[in-house]
């Protein structure tokens, strides 16, 4: 399958290994909106056999854990330069880091969204799914205005199917972005133990609602020790 329809936007992955592309496809009278995620095969890391093996990972992860508050992955694809590419759905309103700034949520609004977050985390851990990266700038919100889950690029599947309910793989890699993580990653890479991926989801919703109520964001302070200090 290849990219066939019309670009109308792009926004860099962060650290610029790549882009997510707008993209209109023409169905029957009407257009559809697509989300594309792509690599950029120039980029000096490139390492084709490494990071399409990490897309496919991330692609067959966000497929197994389908759900109202879980952004669709739909296909892997090529693009024009024949990199591998993964669509998904296209979520109109934006991330929260932005919907946050332009201060029209309410409390309310906060509190629902916080709850639509704990829906989808509580799937993703029933499925053997932790995310790893929950932050406002990887939830969305579609024409629905209800809450997706996006990007499982640090995602990782602590329990398959055929494991029993209570056994669970601990992990000692610091995964993340700093200012939400919880603070057995930081042990966890000093003391070189291992941790159980399932709370770290819930301290970063608990830094995803702390942020919403106080209008805070990673960004407000560049070395992350304001957001950091309100997660003490």
């Amino acid at each position: 399958m290849a990219i066939t329809g019309q670009k109308l936007s792009q926004q860099p992955i962060p650290g610029g290994s790549g882009r997510v592309s707008i993209v209109s496809e023409r169905r029957t009278n009407s257009h559809t909106l697509f989300a594309v995620k792509e690599l950029f095969t120039d980029y000096p890391t490139y390492d084709k056999e490494f990071h399409e093996q990490q897309l496919r990972a991330e692609f067959i992860i966000a497929r197994r854990a389908r759900h109202p508050h879980i952004v669709k992955s739909l296909a892997l694809c090529r693009n024009d330069e024949g990199a591998l590419c993964c669509t998904m759905e296209y979520c109109s309103q934006g991330d929260l880091f932005d919907i946050k700034d332009k201060g029209h949520l309410t409390l309310k609004d906060k509190l629902c969204l916080f709850k639509q977050l704990l829906h989808g985390v509580s799937h993703l851990h029933s499925c053997g799914i932790a995310h790893r990266d929950l932050k406002l700038e990887n939830l969305l919100l579609g024409n629905d205005s209800l809450l997706k889950i996006a990007d499982f690029g640090a995602a990782t599947v602590f329990r398959d199917p055929d494991m029993p309910r209570h056994q669970v793989r601990w992990y000692a890699d610091r995964v993340g972005t700093d200012v939400y993580m919880a603070p057995e990653l930081f042990v966890a890479e000093a003391r070189q133990r291992s941790y159980d991926p399932r709370p770290v989801d819930v301290w970063c919703c608990a830094m995803v609602l702390r942020c919403l109520a106080a209008g805070l964001g990673a960004q407000d302070d560049e070395s992350g020790s304001e957001l950091q200090d309100h997660g003490r």
